[in-house]
């Protein structure tokens, strides 16, 4: 090899050396792009222009093509909207949509005293309000699950924080929000749902929805809903109920139960939630 020829074998491989490095820095950039909001955050929804999925990879939810059909539809939206169930809805005393529940699953009211309300969607009771209606339940209940169970839903892992000598989940922006299984019992009929939370926001809030999911068509339905308002701040514990629960009987293997919840503040901190069944 002369030395004409060899200066140009330099050149061409300093070229192609640069170009593969250029390509190998550029990747994981363009892997981490994300939105900037939280689809499952309280104002967020799927940008119906949308064509593509989103895998749970680490690195930013890898978008891949998906046919137009399965495309998602809107997912967690502001409490006291429109819910985003994929089964028809009728509405009922409450103001919120749902269907009239099979014969026999209707939510009980063995364990409440006959001068209860039901509460609102949101409702925050008084500290003692639990422990007068359910004096006497079924072994088991109520579930208990505790902040602990939570996770991040995968968009901004990041932004929460878990005490442990507090034994709450803290909050940090509008993209978190969170996810937890629900292991019902089969055949349980589920009347009623309480959480601890504190909101010392006046411009943020908390909200917990408790889903089921159809394992064998993917339709959702949205059984009660809890949050606070966006004016109410208080450093204190408050309680949350909503009564009754929408599609209260507990099926398997037909469903599955999870809740998810999203804190839009720092100041915002999830304690528990507890599901009331017979």
């Amino acid at each position: 090899m002369n030395k004409k020829t060899y200066k140009w074998f330099l050149v061409g491989f300093g070229l192609t050396l640069a170009l593969l490095l250029s390509i190998v820095t550029a990747w994981p950039l363009a892997g981490s792009a994300q939105e900037g909001a939280n689809p499952n955050g309280a104002g967020g929804t799927h940008s119906e222009a949308s064509n593509s999925s989103r895998t749970d990879d680490p690195l930013g939810r890898t978008a891949i093509p998906i046919a137009q059909d399965v495309l998602p539809g809107p997912n967690n939206p502001a409490p006291g909207g429109d819910l985003a169930s994929t089964t028809q809805r009728t509405d009922d005393l409450l103001g919120r949509m749902g269907v009239v529940p099979p014969a026999g699953s209707e939510p009980g009211t063995n364990n409440r005293p006959p001068s209860a309300e039901p509460a609102g969607p949101g409702h925050i009771v008084p500290p003692e309000t639990e422990g007068q209606r359910h004096v006497d339940t079924v072994p088991g209940s109520p579930l208990v699950i505790p902040s602990a169970d939570f996770r991040s839903d995968g968009f901004d892992p990041a932004s929460m924080w878990f005490s442990f000598w507090g034994g709450y989940l803290r909050g940090g922006n509008i993209n978190t929000c969170t996810m937890a299984p629900a292991y019902l019992p089969n055949g349980a009929t589920v009347y009623d749902i309480y959480a601890s939370v504190v909101d010392n926001d006046a411009a943020a809030n908390v909200w917990i929805n408790l889903f089921r999911v159809d394992n064998y068509d993917g339709s959702m339905d949205v059984m009660a809903q809890m949050w606070t308002d966006d004016a109410y701040a208080s450093p204190d514990i408050v309680f949350l109920e909503d009564y009754p629960i929408d599609y209260p009987l507990v099926e398997y293997p037909t469903y599955s139960y999870y809740l998810g919840a999203c804190m839009s503040s720092s100041s915002v901190e999830l304690f528990s939630v507890r599901l009331w069944y017979y």
